[in-house]
């Protein structure tokens, strides 16, 4: 008899000590000479308890929080705002079984289109989690365990998640500062985006980037906020907001004079091809059709990628045109120079040669203008 309640006495002394843990007590504020007096009071109680230690766990841990005063604890907490070790220690078992909801779902669309390092549909904001603690605030409900007061707040989230895109744009006009860093880290890589398309110095480039990152987030924070513009959806929002990122990037360079690349499908259009042909195609929503250098340089893209799914389009029945384009722009030829190879240097009187440099001339404005329209019709066909 005597090992058997030297037994239950370790089992519950376990027991509590691992309970403490595990609902982080003593980061809450009980002491941990308070647990050992707790043990002391508690154990004694135990020779009668279950045989078996989950029977003993479910006899004892109400015990506990009923010898620590969880309830009351829990009640003074309502006089507290949402900075303190509790509403903290609340965020985590919350962040938690959200983590574990969104594995459990459906990929949301509009978080693959404002694709941030977190899942916006289960992002635990600090203004959502001053929300979802108003309910709580005002709940006559007494919680005597932390395991009754997790499925209270898991409940209150459950009506609110996972966010819809919608319910996004309320919490940035509300100035959610958490939402909006997820804002700014997607301004940042499409200021990077049109950046890299129009300035070749990587020295201006970082210093453009940061400035339109900056003007950027400004205005779309203003109009957000002021409602001055409504979203139909995540994709309009993703390009709505790499607009402002174009335009910021064309008052940078009219401000700074650094108009490094052109708006024709030209060498500079080709160089940045050249250099991002490993790498994927900007995402349609990323694609301004009215913009020229924008298209210039995707056409440029596409016509050096045989492997692009609208290469043949772009190049199907002007493959010779395409070849004249790419030796002015890519191979550097001169005028000249490809009038010698087509002729086989056949002697040309001035007048005969000065008027095929004009036609090649001429041949590849028209190409120029002719793939960066039917490209354009392409895109808004999409």
């Amino acid at each position: 008899m005597g090992n058997i309640t030297v037994m239950v006495t370790q089992a519950a002394t376990e027991i509590i000590v691992k309970e403490w843990e595990k609902q982080e007590l003593s980061y809450l504020g009980f002491s941990p000479s308070f647990r050992q007096t707790v043990i002391a009071d508690l154990t004694p109680q135990m020779h009668s308890a279950a045989s078996n230690i989950r029977g003993l766990r479910k006899e004892l841990v109400p015990l506990l929080y009923a010898r620590i005063g969880y309830a009351r604890f829990v009640e003074r907490q309502k006089e507290k705002g949402v900075e303190n070790p509790f509403a903290r220690t609340v965020r985590t078992w919350l962040q938690r079984q959200l983590d574990t909801l969104r594995q459990q779902s459906a990929a949301s669309d509009w978080d693959a289109v404002i694709k941030t390092r977190q899942s916006l549909p289960f992002y635990l904001t600090a203004l959502l989690l001053e929300d979802l603690f108003q309910p709580f605030y005002h709940s006559t409900k007494t919680f005597f365990t932390p395991d009754e007061l997790k499925g209270y707040f898991w409940n209150e989230a459950l009506k609110i998640y996972p966010l819809r895109f919608e319910q996004f744009i309320v919490q940035l006009r509300r100035n959610d500062s958490d939402f909006w860093n997820c804002v700014c880290e997607l301004l940042n890589k499409l200021a990077s985006h049109v950046t890299k398309a129009k300035i070749w110095s990587s020295t201006y480039r970082d210093i453009a980037k940061d400035e339109v990152t900056t003007e950027s987030y400004v205005e779309l924070n203003r109009k957000v906020r002021m409602q001055e513009v409504a979203f139909n959806d995540a994709v309009h929002f993703r390009h709505y907001a790499y607009r402002i990122c174009v335009n910021k990037m064309h008052e940078y360079c009219r401000r700074n004079k650094k108009n490094e690349a052109t708006d024709e499908l030209d060498a500079g259009a080709f160089r940045f091809a050249d250099e991002n042909i490993d790498d994927a195609a900007p995402a349609p929503i990323d694609c301004d059709v009215e913009n020229e250098y924008e298209m210039a340089r995707l056409a440029a893209l596409i016509l050096l990628d045989t492997r692009h799914p609208l290469h043949r389009r772009l190049v199907e029945g002007r493959h010779d045109k395409v070849l004249l384009l790419i030796d002015v722009a890519v191979n550097g030829l001169s005028y000249d120079e490809i009038i010698e190879e087509r002729y086989n240097g056949a002697a040309l009187s001035d007048a005969e040669r000065k008027r095929l440099n004009e036609n090649l001339r001429q041949e590849c404005t028209r190409i120029k203008k002719n793939i960066v329209k039917q490209l354009k019709t392409i895109l808004q066909q999409r």
